[in-house]
């Protein structure tokens, strides 16, 4: 197996990417562990350093914490704050290659900083980053696709694969009670649960088991499982089972068992 390579300055690009889609308008500037206190701050720029703290290695994996703070627009912070917000909403648990990104909210560390003839203030989310081996073989999206032909990520909570395989033993004459086994038949199913929201597989889901869907006679559904790009299977899978889960307090989840 490869170990795992930290590349700090390429996770700090993914950050900033990131940061990018969600900053509109507004002008931002991003560095890591530099300040900015001799530098012309620009009135409505908004500031960013990213700071890398260490990281636990285990098998095949590094998880590596990291804090984005943030120095606001001049006289206001809510450009800055809705940014770390939208980051967070937008990518937390989303797996970027072999980046998966955890991105908490942000927090105002201090609202009002003098600068100049205003104030600034400095808000600050925490960031998690597991990264893993370039050899994993595991599966990071899983997609849905209708029978218009529509293709939708389905966000995964969990997922979980089993093979099951039949086996009839054969009496082997002669070799002391030895038997032989021979495959019967094979079963090949995956679990998969994620948030339960209107739209995609959730919805078909919901008329299957509601009785509401009359043409999908045989309860199929067209999965497609990637990784980084490569597709492992692409195929139609029998609906098992449905369950659905909310507890106070919690947002509602949907489980399913799919099989072929």
């Amino acid at each position: 197996m490869d170990s795992v390579k930290l590349n700090y300055d390429e996770m700090a690009e993914r950050i900033e990417a990131k940061l990018l889609t969600v900053a509109g308008n507004t002008p931002i500037v991003v560095e890591q562990e530099r300040q900015f206190l001799n530098q012309k701050l620009s009135p409505d720029t908004v500031y960013f350093v990213i700071s890398f703290s260490s990281s636990a290695t285990t098998f095949g994996q590094s998880v590596v914490e990291a804090r984005l703070t943030a120095l606001s627009e001049k006289n206001t912070f809510q450009d800055a704050r809705e940014m770390l917000a939208l980051l967070a909403s937008k990518y937390t648990l989303k797996q970027d290659g072999d980046y998966l990104f955890t991105i908490s909210t942000p927090r105002v560390l201090d609202a009002f900083t003098e600068f100049g003839n205003g104030f600034r203030a400095s808000l600050e989310s925490s960031i998690t980053v597991v990264v893993n081996s370039s050899d994993f073989e595991s599966v990071t999206h899983l997609y849905y696709k209708n029978r218009a032909g529509v293709e939708s990520e389905v966000p995964l909570l969990s997922f979980r694969e089993n093979y099951s395989n039949s086996l009839r033993p054969q009496p082997l004459p002669g070799q002391g009670g030895f038997a032989k086994s021979v495959s019967g038949f094979a079963t090949y199913s995956f679990s998969v649960s994620t948030y339960y929201k209107h739209g995609g597989l959730c919805s078909d889901l919901d008329e299957l088991r509601y009785g509401l869907d009359k043409e999908n006679a045989d309860f199929s559904f067209t999965l497609q499982m990637r990784n980084a790009g490569k597709v492992f299977v692409d195929k139609k899978f029998k609906c098992a089972n449905v369950s659905v889960s909310q507890d106070a307090g919690d947002a509602a989840y949907i489980a399913a068992t799919f099989t072929l």
